[in-house]
């Protein structure tokens, strides 16, 4: 009796074990498919969700830009080599100038030679007046033309994630018009040039952001005198400011060419050096294709998370459907027993199943494409990806939508459709469903839950972060760039030079002048010819051949004036190159040919000059390869030359009057007309309201859709148990206590599977923030996202069980 016992005990332990593997085998299988399915409706939903290019309907605005296209853009202003002295004595306006019939090497830094004139460089391309009046503190009042440039970029702003951005600030006086640019202390690392005039300020160690030290503070003459020198070491390259006291009516251009600037006799027509001179209108935001692909890359998470919010939606109504038919188990079985065919029985729960089906597949995809059209539409998209903003192909979404509600209909009544057979074949069993059977829906359910409140975090976070790196990205709004490049010098149009330019929107309109020269560090290969094996990477930086002798840099061979097909190489590298040849002496290298390669192009560069190690801004090693290239060679996609900062005036007018500009200036500037293209400015404040209206829109379509799948989820798992529950319930169970017991039973395993989700949620990040720098995930707002879902989740399972268990006990058993 008792072998018999412990026979049979063994024998249902063992078949226990048999079907808890079976039960966990097919829920691995259910698992890995969908994980396949929803890899492919995310494949199939990218498909629908195309990048529009050359959109012309951008949202929004304001105001109104014209665009002119820029092509083949030209090398930059080559330097001037010596002053023109005579020719400042011929500008009308500028008083005690002194004559500088001097090299600029010849010019030591810290040498004042007027009371009234300080000179100084900026990578010896172009000299900056900067006209202060005396006392700062007439700047509100003063009639005198304050002239500051207003921003000496080393790249795209754009490129920096930055929460302070830079402003362009007019200042209304009587006549002409102040003009300040304000670099916040944040930039100060990125922009060469940071000068700033405080309206309010008096002494010269409020403007903003010179660094004045101590000493330089201490000394009254140098305050008095309006005098200061700034040396910022960026990229290796110290600049200098230059100051210039000018009188009131001053020709802007005139003096430029006094400098040296433009060859040009005061009062003659322009005559241009080169024929190819381009003229190039463009915003003053503009997101680069770092930051485009940040938020494409968003994008695509949110594509791929929507499809698995997509796949919950479907799968809980079907698991819902398989509750009910549980429910006619009894009306089924009777049913059979009375002679009706398993055909027939077949096609009515098919037929029941067909509705169900398409409403749920009509209203998930109908709220899916709601928010992504609303999204898509959005300024946040259409304005920053400009050219390249995402966009909804209906004719590729339709078709695509169609095709992933059919994947799913077919995928997804296979359990209801298996479910359905047994209890349609069989009409002695009591039971339709095994245990091993009933496990696997419950954890097919179970699954469904992660992975609908993953993506629900998942997709509200991203959002969210999306309208974050958007508004790092926003800068000045009000700003337009006018860009002329030409083969050697710049010149500005008649129209500039007889003040027509701006006198056309008087009290509208301020304009600034300023040289640009972009020698972003690049990584560049460099090998000695004929040894490409033994290449050396090493940073390259764009510079003139005298800064080195102003940023007292000492010169170790050769010579530091470079021509284009020459280079200056520092120290280290020189060592590596004489290693390689077994030389012992540096001078043995000059003349050398080297191989330049990097991601623009490939040349072939002799070595000009050896010059000491100096640090390099981003490198705190001062042992770093470094290759100096002239001016001249600098890629065509990194060149600037002369601009413009215009501030924005009426938009009724301001199209028409850069067209009628544009065209009478095409023979100068070889403008083409039809390049043009209208695009309208956004409004940042209602940028940013249509954002987080997209935002939260979206957000609460998927709390809603949260809390109807966990109610049908819950109540399928309930329907599954529904005779224990009955049991229980018959044996005196309380049922205010059952309630609570069994929600909380549906809340514990997420907080199993939590540590799982936080991993991925942490290799997702991980993962973008090494090869995207997109940080996805705000670690604050995700731990408020899993209280608020889990608190909802409970109660939800809580009301459900209690409205469950309401019921009769003689239906539930």
């Amino acid at each position: 009796m008792n072998l018999t016992l412990h026979t049979n005990s063994v024998h249902d332990l063992k078949g226990a074990a048999r079907r808890w593997r079976h039960a966990k085998f097919q829920f691995l299988v259910i698992a890995l498919s969908v994980s396949l399915l929803t890899a492919l409706i995310s494949v199939l939903l990218q498909v629908g969700v195309v990048v529009g290019s050359d959109r012309p309907d951008f949202v929004g605005s304001k105001a109104k830009l014209v665009t002119l296209v820029r092509t083949n853009m030209s090398n930059i202003v080559k330097p001037v080599k010596g002053y023109h002295a005579e020719k400042l004595e011929k500008v009308e306006g500028v008083s005690k100038v002194a004559k500088l019939g001097v090299e600029r090497s010849q010019i030591k830094v810290g040498k004042t030679l007027s009371d009234e004139v300080n000179i100084g460089f900026l990578n010896e391309t172009l000299i900056e007046l900067l006209t202060l009046p005396s006392d700062l503190k007439s700047l509100e009042t003063n009639t005198q033309s304050v002239f500051v440039t207003a921003g000496f970029w080393q790249k795209y702003l754009s490129d920096f994630n930055v929460d302070e951005k830079p402003q362009i600030t007019i200042y209304d006086t009587k006549t002409p018009y102040i003009v300040a640019g304000i670099v916040p202390d944040s930039m100060s690392r990125w922009s060469t040039l940071e000068i700033g005039v405080y309206a309010h300020d008096s002494q010269l160690e409020h403007f903003a952001p010179f660094r004045l030290t101590e000493r330089e503070k201490a000394d009254p003459q140098k305050l008095q005198n309006n005098i200061v020198y700034t040396r910022n070491y960026l990229r290796g390259a110290p600049q200098y400011y230059v100051f210039a006291k000018i009188e009131p009516g001053i020709s802007i251009p005139d003096l430029m060419g006094a400098y040296g600037l433009v060859d040009l006799d005061v009062g003659n027509t322009v005559e241009f050096v080169e024929e190819q001179h381009k003229l190039l209108i463009t915003e003053g935001v503009e997101l680069n294709p770092i930051t485009k692909n940040k938020i494409l890359a968003q994008w695509q998470a949110l594509l791929f998370l929507s499809s698995i919010l997509l796949l919950a939606i479907v799968s809980s109504l079907l698991y819902s459907q398989i509750g009910q038919l549980i429910q006619r188990k009894k009306e089924l079985t009777i049913k059979r027993a009375i002679g009706a065919k398993k055909a027939d029985l077949f096609k009515e729960c098919s037929l029941e199943l067909l509705p169900n089906l398409i409403v749920s597949q009509v209203v998930s995809f109908g709220l899916y494409s709601f928010a992504l059209t609303q999204m898509s539409n959005s300024e946040t998209l259409t304005t920053y990806f400009q050219t390249e903003a995402l966009a909804v192909d209906l004719a590729l979404f339709i078709p695509v939508s169609l095709l992933v509600c059919l994947l799913l209909c077919a995928v997804f009544s296979l359990p209801y459709l298996s479910a359905m057979r047994r209890m349609t074949l069989s009409s002695s069993k009591s039971d339709s469903l095994t245990s091993s059977q009933l496990r696997v829906l419950k954890y097919s359910a179970f699954l469904q839950k992660v992975m609908l409140v993953t993506s629900v975090f998942l997709m509200t976070l991203t959002v969210h972060e999306i309208k974050k790196v958007a508004d790092a990205n926003t800068y000045s709004l009000d700003v337009i760039e006018f860009q002329v490049l030409s083969e050697n010098y710049v010149a500005l149009s008649e129209n500039f030079k007889a003040g027509n330019f701006d006198n056309r929107f008087a009290n509208k309109t301020a304009i600034s002048f300023d040289s640009f020269v972009n020698p972003v560090a690049m990584r560049d290969t460099v090998s000695i010819e004929g040894q490409t094996k033994n290449a050396v990477e090493a940073t390259s930086l764009h510079v003139s051949g005298n800064l080195f002798a102003l940023a007292n840099i000492k010169l170790l061979a050769g010579k530091s004036e470079m021509s284009r097909d020459e280079a200056v190489v520092n120290q280290h590298l020189a060592l590596r190159f004489a290693k390689q040849l077994e030389l012992t002496n540096l001078d043995d290298l000059l003349g050398l040919k080297l191989v330049v390669g990097g991601f623009m192009n490939t040349k072939v560069v002799e070595i000009a000059g050896i010059v000491e190690n100096v640090p390099h801004y981003g490198f705190s090693n001062r042992e770093r390869p470094m290759l100096y290239k002239p001016f001249s060679t600098i890629p065509t996609l990194l060149e600037r030359g002369f601009f413009a900062l215009i501030q924005q005036p009426h938009a009724d007018d301001f199209e028409q009057f850069l067209t009628s500009w544009a065209d009478e200036n095409a023979g100068s500037y070889s403008i083409e007309r039809e390049s043009l293209v209208s695009r309208q400015l956004f409004n940042m404040e209602y940028l940013e309201n249509t954002t987080r209206r997209s935002a939260l829109l979206v957000s609460g379509i998927l709390a809603l859709l949260l809390l109807f799948n966990i109610f049908h989820i819950s109540r399928t798992n309930l329907q599954l148990e529904e005779k224990r529950l009955g049991a229980l319930l018959a044996i005196g169970a309380n049922k205010k206590a059952l309630s609570i017991q069994n929600g909380l039973a549906q809340v514990v395993p997420f907080f199993v599977t939590l540590p799982v989700v936080l991993l991925g949620v942490v290799i997702s990040r991980r993962f973008l923030e090494d090869n995207l720098q997109v940080n996805i995930v705000n670690g604050q707002h995700f731990l408020i996202a899993v209280a608020v879902t889990f608190s909802l989740i409970t109660l939800i399972n809580i009301l459900c069980a209690k409205h469950f268990l309401s019921r009769p006990i003689s239906r539930m058993l």
